[in-house]
């Protein structure tokens, strides 16, 4: 289910700039004489420099404020749209003024000397269009460099040993022979974790038909079946924000992820019941777990402990760091779906 948020605050940006440019020369009407619209040689009632631009201005720092949610930043955004406008107005009005005296040594019957001969002829709202046009490529040209140095400051902060393989619809009898598989060409990672498909039925006793969770993930999750998994170590890109994990042996208790538990209101001793074909098991909440899910490992928002889904089906997942080399990761990928042609491969090299 999408969310209505984005664009939300798009149209309240776009009404709150639309008044901002159009307000002052609407407000300009209510002193429009009625003779004037039987009259045109009645003069035209003039709008205040200071009222227009200073609306549209207001405007422009409101939007700058709500979106950068900073003053400070909204003000220095502000004054270098200006400076980039008033740079741009004043370079535009040299060059027409240069074009305007060129153009008395050219022919003027030339279409294109027409053509500009028009531009130089109302140097002000040319200037004007130009600093619009150079305000839109600046934003566009920001949003690529922004992109890409957010990009780059990510791929920065991986882990040199981030894995860049996940292997999925591993059989249960296959995990043996595949961890060898790895041993033998000494790839790191490759901890196996089983993946059991329940859906989520109750809470507390209460069916989860008419739970409405604040998160549109949350409720996805919800509303179709949970991938849950046992381990009896926390995951290396886990830790525990409240309650403690499993102790050896203990079963009927469940860890979740903290957005999860954040968004179903759920509380540390809450039950959660599940359906896993037919099967029905309820587990008690005692922990809850910060996930890190740019480590790029296997991450789970429910964990149970081993022997809880004993006789249930379930495939097997895990994520492994491949050779880098583009040869060895070819030749690593042609054995591995030799050997084990029903694993299903992601790279996310």
């Amino acid at each position: 289910m999408f969310s209505l948020s984005p664009l939300t605050s798009a149209a309240l940006v776009g009404i709150v700039l639309l008044l901002g440019f159009a307000l002052p020369p609407l407000l300009n009407m209510v002193a429009v004489s009625p003779l004037r619209v039987l009259r045109r040689d009645l003069p035209a009632p003039k709008v205040s420099g200071l009222a227009r631009y200073g609306i549209a201005l207001l405007a422009l720092f409101g939007v700058a404020v709500l979106q950068a949610k900073e003053i400070k930043l909204a003000v220095l955004v502000l004054l270098g749209t200006l400076a980039l406008i008033t740079s741009v107005s004043l370079l535009c009005w040299f060059f027409l003024h240069m074009l305007k005296r060129a153009l008395r040594y050219s022919d003027r019957h030339h279409p294109i000397m027409q053509g500009l001969k028009q531009l130089a002829a109302k140097p002000l709202g040319t200037a004007v269009q130009m600093a619009a046009l150079a305000v839109g490529v600046m934003a566009v040209l920001m949003l690529t460099q922004v992109a890409g140095d957010l990009f780059k400051a990510w791929r920065n902060a991986l882990p040199t040993d981030a894995p860049n393989q996940f292997l999925i619809n591993i059989l249960p009898p296959q995990a043996q022979p595949l961890s060898q598989h790895f041993a033998q060409h000494q790839v790191k990672g490759g901890t196996l974790y089983p993946m059991i498909r329940a859906r989520l039925t109750a809470i507390n006793g209460q069916s989860t038909k008419h739970t409405q969770g604040q998160d549109d993930r949350a409720r996805r999750l919800i509303e179709r079946e949970f991938n849950l998994s046992e381990s009896a170590d926390l995951m290396p890109s886990n830790h525990i924000v409240a309650g403690k994990w499993f102790t050896p042996g203990e079963q009927g208790s469940i860890s979740l992820e903290e957005s999860i538990v954040q968004n179903l209101k759920l509380k540390l001793g809450d039950t959660l019941s599940f359906d896993q074909q037919g099967e029905q098991k309820t587990f008690t909440l005692t922990s809850i777990r910060k996930v890190d899910w740019d480590s790029f490992r296997v991450n789970f928002f429910a964990m149970v402990p081993v022997g809880s889904y004993r006789d249930a089906p379930a495939s097997l997942i895990t994520a492994i760091r491949a050779p880098d080399s583009a040869a060895e990761n070819k030749h690593f990928a042609q054995q591995l779906l030799a050997q084990f042609p029903n694993i299903l491969s992601i790279d996310i090299g």
